[in-house]
């Protein structure tokens, strides 16, 4: 009888620590389907790495709907997708979130019950500018997301280091979208005009390892591109046009290719009679010299001189035709 007190105190501890995991902030999903039927569901993460939705978790659908918990150290940006259906982004927060997803019409689905997400969408419906958006929620974790994927490719470092200043300090201490954007702002000061060109060595479709300082001695094109890419596909003839007058006089042009299989990216070069050097490394946006180089978006270009320094960046059509008209003449 005497050991009951002691056993108790040993157990406390346990039983402290289950009540205090129950208490812990959590998300949880409750999700009903409109007007159509399924079985699965899935809850993907974006993978900021290559800009796809990774598949974390599964619920099966019952009588329509479906539910998803667990834990996040900060809001995040999610999807739920549908199996064989529509997916519905959310930026998901530890609280109760309701979604309902529409089988019809994707744009009728509704998701309530985040902040982080009312922002997030509020701010894709927004007029204003993003500077503006921040002042208004420096505490809000879905903007960072915000202004890492959607306006940081046409701003300078400075810019944009006074843009992620904006936000609260504990979201710049602890946003994974602060961490990205600080680590852009490296990656465009490292590759600004003016500063030496990174080395890339990539293979060709071949197998063939090209490296671009091989063509360094000449003026070279960095051009990162991809098949699936329509904007690239559209300039090609012009850079075709301009090797065919140029290249004779010394001018390179070294394309990376972000294309996500060989197949693709094969049938690109020959459709569109690209003579000049083709090297990938398959990876989409994961390609490893695009990220080296800021190419959040393509078509991305750097024109490099002849002793390996960038003197421009992002000169296509008639403006690098002027350029290449002043270096070599007419």
């Amino acid at each position: 009888m005497k050991t009951k007190p002691f056993l108790l105190l040993l157990l406390l501890p346990f039983f402290l620590a289950c009540t205090h995991r129950s208490e812990l902030p959590a998300y949880h999903i409750t999700g009903t389907l409109m007007n159509g039927q399924a079985e699965q569901v899935y809850l993907q993460h974006f993978n900021t790495d290559n800009k796809q939705f990774d598949n974390v978790d599964t619920a099966a659908i019952v009588q329509g709907a479906f539910t998803f918990t667990g834990t996040l150290d900060v809001p995040e940006l999610y999807r739920i997708a549908v199996a064989a259906g529509p997916s519905v982004e959310v930026f998901l927060e530890n609280s109760p979130i309701a979604v309902d997803i529409d089988m019809e019409n994707r744009a009728n689905s509704q998701v309530s019950g985040s902040a982080a997400d009312s922002v997030y969408k509020d701010s894709q419906r927004s007029r204003l500018d993003i500077a503006e958006q921040i002042r208004q929620n420096p505490a809000s974790f879905s903007l960072p997301y915000r202004l890492w994927r959607n306006y940081s490719y046409n701003v300078s470092p400075d810019e944009l280091t006074a843009l992620a200043d904006l936000f609260d300090p504990e979201v710049i201490e602890t946003s994974p979208y602060i961490k990205l954007l600080y680590q852009l702002i490296d990656t465009y000061r490292r590759v600004a005009v003016g500063q030496p060109s990174i080395e890339i060595a990539l293979p060709d479709p071949d197998g063939k390892v090209h490296k671009l300082s091989e063509c360094l001695g000449n003026y070279v094109l960095l051009d990162f591109w991809a098949s699936w890419c329509g904007p690239c596909r559209a300039e090609n003839p012009n850079l075709v046009k301009l090797y065919k007058k140029y290249h004779p006089k010394g001018w390179e042009i070294f394309g990376v290719s972000l294309d996500m299989t060989k197949e693709a990216w094969v049938q690109g070069i020959a459709e569109d009679q690209l003579p000049w050097i083709q090297v990938s490394d398959v990876k989409y946006w994961a390609c490893e010299p695009s990220i080296a180089y800021g190419a959040r978006a393509i078509p991305t270009n750097f024109l490099i001189d002849p002793q390996g320094t960038i003197i421009a960046r992002n000169v296509m059509g008639a403006d690098l035709a002027q350029w290449l008209e002043d270096i070599y003449g007419k």
